[in-house]
């Protein structure tokens, strides 16, 4: 079994290998990396934008040999009610050809104003981030990514994608709760 991911990035592809480890489902299955476009913005905002780029990546990923995909995007969402606070959040698309499943992983709040510089500059987390001083790399999710940094190693990146992952896998690793076939 083939699962194809929407992106080259090593830590997507890492944590899609990491997330399927314990399902016997996935036993023996290959994960192949595939440079794909979201067809997003490269800082998508909202929970819609968001959600687009997963499911573009993961449909775009799909090939008809009995496999999976996954489209994983990052990005960030207004809190309703507030003016300047955003959440980072990470969803993930698993689709099987036919039908398409979601996850997303724990929010955390970006400072405002990396928030509102990315706004009002049209720039990705990683620039703002970068300008800001609050990180050295200039690509901070090809590695522990911004929640490495904000937590001091305790979360990373890849533990986000994980959940993300992980809990886009609920309806097939449950799937008599979920009525699959």
């Amino acid at each position: 079994m083939h699962i194809r991911v929407g992106s080259m990035n090593p830590v997507k592809l890492a944590a899609v290998r990491q997330a399927i480890l314990p399902y016997d489902f996935f036993k023996g299955a290959i994960v192949i990396g595939k440079s794909i476009a979201s067809a997003v913005s490269n800082q998508p905002l909202g929970f819609d934008e968001i959600y687009r780029g997963a499911r573009t990546r993961a449909e775009s990923a799909f090939d008809n040999s009995p496999a999976y995909s996954i489209g994983l995007e990052g990005g960030l969402c207004k809190i309703p009610g507030e003016l300047t606070h955003r959440l980072n959040l990470t969803i993930c698309v698993l689709s099987d050809g036919k039908q398409t499943y979601a996850g997303t992983s724990s929010g955390f709040l970006i400072p405002a104003h990396v928030a509102e510089t990315i706004e009002r500059e049209n720039i990705q987390l990683d620039e703002a981030l970068y300008r800001e001083g609050l990180t050295k790399e200039k690509r901070v999710g090809y590695g522990k990514g911004i929640i490495g940094v904000f937590t001091q190693g305790s979360v990373t990146r890849q533990d986000l994608l994980e959940e993300a992952i992980r809990n886009a896998l609920i309806p097939l690793i449950n799937k008599e709760s979920f009525r699959l076939p």
